[in-house]
């Protein structure tokens, strides 16, 4: 008997199993979100695969609005910068509820930062055409 080629069907069935296995956890891990590094984010929601959309929700339900429960995580963080988890195996979102620190990359680090993808999927059904759907301004679309 081999034990490396298995030769009984249960066998078989076994490792074909076991590489399921450890393929779909594998999966979940590269699923799961990945914070960034020194922002603050609300514990454990990391580990859900969800992330923090299930509060969004759940918050949504209850009050019918998206925008006030960005604003009251960032409250109940006590940050005026701070991470969601919105989709598997997307980026986070990062909120910043810091008047100055928004202005800052508005105003004068605009060369540091792309446009979110997130901005092109709401305006878009809305003006196909227009230039808030473009991710990377470069030169061309300044002058």
């Amino acid at each position: 008997m081999n034990i490396f080629f298995p030769t009984s069907t249960l066998g078989v069935v076994g490792v074909v199993g076991a590489v399921l296995l450890a393929g779909a956890i594998l999966l979940y891990r590269a699923a799961l979100p990945k914070p960034i590094p020194g922002i603050p984010h609300k514990k454990g929601s990391e580990k859900r695969l969800l992330g923090d959309a299930p509060d969004l929700m759940k918050y949504r339900g209850e009050t019918e609005e998206v925008f006030s429960f960005l604003r009251k995580f960032a409250e109940d963080l006590g940050a005026p910068v701070c991470q969601l988890f919105m989709r598997p195996m997307g980026k986070p979102w990062v909120i910043i509820t810091d008047f100055r620190e928004a202005y800052d990359i508005c105003a004068n680090r605009r060369d540091e930062f792309d446009r979110s993808a997130f901005t092109g999927e709401v305006f878009g059904p809305i003006v196909p055409n227009s230039h808030i759907q473009v991710r990377n301004v470069t030169k061309n679309h300044k002058e």
